[in-house]
């Protein structure tokens, strides 16, 4: 038979202080509405000897020190799903807010749109003090538009499209102006016809008649025999046309070159042909008959040519320097010198004399 002991008084006692003390635990924590962990007992093995009351004790504690304070779910709900504390009753806002933002929205479209404050009242011309072009500028119908609404490229390229106007460059003065910084086209000389004399920029554009041209009086001129030509038939020059660009080169380097070169101080500048115009952009027309010729105060007359020669026009020059210079070696008055064929001048002189 097997020999049960008894277990001391004293352990057993023992023991069963501790599962006191582990009682009043759970029943203090279940007053505080946290729920207990859960203890479970290992289960005793087979080949392990069973301890008594001391093993049971210190599994139980164990337990303890090792588990967590969990709270309990409410009935119906699932650990994954988080708590809510509930949704208000009553109507959804975002929607008609959106309409009354919609609303409000087209309502300051329309204002801007059809409101007098935001009509252009005001031009502010900058960047030239020729009261015939601001007059121009003022006159081409952009008082009145709306603001918002202006072709700002439109009414750049009809700015540019006037004769004295280079460039042109517009920004916006809320609620009502327009700012207009221009660019002229500079005159560098006078291109006098007999029905009149007009200015002409460097890239051969008509820019204004001798009335309307600031400082023409300190411009070179030209004196053409005749008018011009456009599509085959006479025309009268007006502003805008543009005139052959290479030409109007050729005579300001003989304005610039001539009296440094010879000396001579007074003299005619003449273009004995038909000119050629359009009203293009670009060099301006590229057909025309005629030459240009040079009138001294001393009665003699040097023909120069034009810009298609192939000799240019500062070797002419120096042709029309040694001539010169040989003529008052010798005292020769000069009748003509001609420059027009190559490299080979040829003068003659009042005396008959050729050379």
């Amino acid at each position: 038979m097997t020999d049960r002991r008894r277990l001391p008084e004293h352990k057993a006692t023992k023991g069963s202080r501790g599962k006191g003390t582990e009682l009043r635990r759970v029943q203090a924590r279940e007053q505080q509405n946290v729920a207990a962990p859960i203890v479970r007992r290992p289960r005793k093995q087979a080949d392990e000897p069973y301890a008594g009351g001391a093993v049971g004790r210190s599994t139980v504690l164990d337990g303890l020190a090792g588990s967590r304070v969990v709270r309990r779910l409410p009935a119906g709900q699932s650990a994954d799903t988080p708590a809510r504390a509930g949704r208000r009753g009553g109507i959804t806002w975002k929607p008609f807010l959106f309409l009354v933002g919609i609303i409000v929205l087209l309502l300051a479209l329309f204002f801007a749109f059809t409101s007098n404050a935001f009509q252009i009242k005001r031009l502010a011309v900058v960047g030239t003090r020729n009261p015939a072009l601001i007059r121009s500028i003022e006159n081409s119908g952009v008082r009145g538009r709306n603001i918002f609404l202006v072709n700002i490229p439109g009414v750049k390229e009809q700015i540019e499209a006037l004769p004295a106007v280079a460039s042109a460059d517009i920004s916006k003065q809320w609620p009502d102006q327009l700012v207009i910084h221009v660019v002229e086209r500079r005159p560098v000389l006078l291109w006098q016809t007999p029905e009149g004399a007009w200015s002409i920029d460097r890239e051969g554009v008509v820019v204004a008649p001798l009335a309307d041209t600031e400082g023409a009086e300190k411009l070179p001129v030209v004196l053409a025999a005749s008018g011009v030509l456009q599509a085959g038939k006479n025309a009268t020059i007006r502003p805008g046309m543009r005139l052959n660009r290479a030409e109007i080169q050729f005579a300001r380097d003989v304005f610039a070159s001539l009296q440094k070169m010879t000396g001579i101080g007074r003299f005619q500048l003449r273009y004995d042909g038909t000119m050629y115009a359009n009203t293009t952009s670009g060099p301006g027309a590229q057909r025309r008959w005629g030459s240009f010729r040079v009138e001294s105060a001393e009665g003699w007359i040097a023909y120069l040519g034009s810009a298609d020669d192939l000799n240019p026009v500062e070797n002419k020059l120096q042709a029309l320097e040694r001539i010169l210079a040989l003529a008052q070696r010798k005292h020769l008055s000069l009748a003509t010198i001609d420059l027009r064929y190559g490299y080979r001048p040829i003068y003659t002189v009042k005396q008959e004399e050729k050379r």
